[in-house]
């Protein structure tokens, strides 16, 4: 393992720990939350962010550099793989951007009554 990889292992791998820190510290102390934020403005989006981008980042830079190092067939990574990355980050990355960047950074939104879950329920209640 090269040392770009290691010290690129070693970032995500403190982010996501981090934002997992944050996240249970605010389950277990709700009255000195961190997430979600008390207040949002460009700080606390930033401060959000930058780990999720940086964990995102490091695994393209570590699956880029440990290219098929499986050395699993050229056409089950490009027929079977491929796809199933590209499906996963259409999903994700519409989710995130239909919310909207400051429901996603932690501010109080409306909820979104769109998309198959709020259809089922509105034959619920309706």
């Amino acid at each position: 393992m090269s040392n770009i990889v290691a010290l690129t292992l070693i970032i995500g791998l403190f982010c996501e720990a981090a934002l997992i820190a944050i996240l249970v510290w605010s389950i277990f102390v709700p009255d000195r939350r961190l997430w979600p934020p008390r207040q949002v403005s460009w700080l606390s989006q930033i401060i959000v962010w930058m780990p999720t981008i940086a964990v995102f980042g490091s695994a393209i830079i570590i699956g880029l550099s440990q290219w098929n190092a499986l050395g699993w067939p050229f056409w089950l990574r490009w027929t079977i793989g491929l796809p199933w990355v590209l499906a996963g980050n259409v999903v994700v990355w519409s989710a995130a951007l239909g919310i909207g960047m400051d429901a996603t950074s932690g501010a109080e939104a409306e909820r979104k009554r769109s998309g198959s879950g709020a259809e089922a329920e509105r034959k619920r209640s309706g």
